[in-house]
């Protein structure tokens, strides 16, 4: 429960952020949700899908923030709102949503394959089941693409199944040569046939090229160590580039034109209890984002190889009126125009658009 008695410290210290919020975001939106968002992810330039364990939500963003600048205050509308929703029997382990599709792809603990899910239409909002992908693999780690096409892996598996979606079929399977004992593959797209494949236990990353069935590795062989490891990916302006961040705070970027020799490399000094959250800013490839550390997102411009560069921190989750007791940040996700989707512990969900530092 909100502690309406606080400190006339404590007050004032709020306050005191509160208004100098107001020079820190072109915009800030706040909200609550009934359960701890695990994951999100937009479904088209309106709508987001979050996951808690079981629930699933779709969600109308607030007009203020996906009309173009010149037009915001022409609208009034600054809320969420809920489009439809379902629920699932088993603990979801991974969302992916099909772009501009109504649809979303979870994997599920201690179930095979992955199930896709239908989101609400006019006549219904429910967000219900259509079909499973079939395969062997057991909580699979999930990518997919616009050509509608789904990239699965496993924990403790070095199989690699690319599947057709609406078809349900596999339309390629590899296992992964090598000499790492212990595997907990994560596949990303890079492109329409390149996928990148991140083992987490490790940080060794790889390309697969589907098309014609041959391997790279980036960068050389690490050694495992008690490290877990995520990986992001970007592409813009003809520059491919690989960043990944352990829980240790260890964060690296590959140029894949030049995969042997990372083109940034630096210890940030933070360390996460679980997996952190890795994100490439959707309008450069030298911006990025973090989260999973503590109760901040972090922004950084990575293209100065020796030390990052702070863009941002946005650090309203601890300051989000009524919630008291774990703040951290659970997920978070780009929308464009520096504009970020963040959510946390305390049930807090975040619209924001942050003004970049100026160093």
């Amino acid at each position: 429960m909100h502690n309406m008695f606080l400190k006339d410290s404590d007050a004032e210290d709020e306050d005191e952020w509160f208004y100098d919020s107001i020079k820190r975001y072109k915009q800030l939106r706040m909200f609550d949700v009934e359960q701890v968002v695990r994951q999100v992810e937009l479904s088209d330039e309106r709508t987001m899908c979050v996951v808690g364990i079981h629930e699933i939500l779709e969600l109308s963003l607030p007009d203020k923030i996906t009309v173009a600048p010149c037009q915001e205050g022409l609208v009034k509308n600054s809320d969420l709102k809920l489009r439809s929703g379902g629920y699932t029997t088993s603990p979801i382990t991974q969302m992916r949503t099909l772009w501009n599709e109504k649809k979303i792809l979870l994997s599920q603990e201690k179930q095979t394959g992955a199930s896709l899910y239908t989101l609400g239409s006019e006549q219904s909002d429910l967000i219900s089941r259509i079909s499973i992908l079939s395969c062997d693999l057991i909580s699979p780690q999930l990518a997919v693409n616009n050509k509608g096409l789904a990239l699965l892996t496993a924990k403790h598996r070095r199989d690699v199944i690319l599947m057709d979606i609406e078809a349900n079929k596999s339309v390629y399977n590899k296992s992964l040569p090598g000499n790492e004992t212990e595997m907990w593959l994560e596949p990303c797209f890079m492109s329409e046939t390149v996928v990148t494949l991140c083992n987490r236990y490790s940080g060794n990353v790889v390309l697969l090229d589907v098309r014609t069935d041959t391997l790279s590795q980036v960068e050389g062989d690490r050694r495992k160590t008690e490290d877990i490891w995520t990986m992001a990916v970007s592409a813009h302006n003809n520059v491919s580039r690989v960043g990944k961040i352990s829980s240790s705070g260890k964060l690296i970027v590959h140029d894949l034109r030049h995969t042997q020799v990372p083109s940034s490399s630096y210890d940030l000094g933070k360390v996460s209890e679980d997996l952190p959250s890795l994100k490439f800013s959707p309008e450069s490839c030298d911006v990025v984002s973090m989260s999973g550390f503590d109760d901040k997102v972090y922004v950084y411009d990575v293209s100065c190889g020796h030390e990052p560069n702070p863009v941002f921190v946005h650090d309203g989750h601890k300051h989000h009126s009524g919630c008291e007791g774990d703040n951290s940040v659970t997920c978070h996700t780009w929308y464009r125009d520096n504009t970020i989707i963040s959510a946390a512990m305390n049930s807090s969900l975040h619209c924001w658009q942050f003004i970049p530092l100026v160093t």
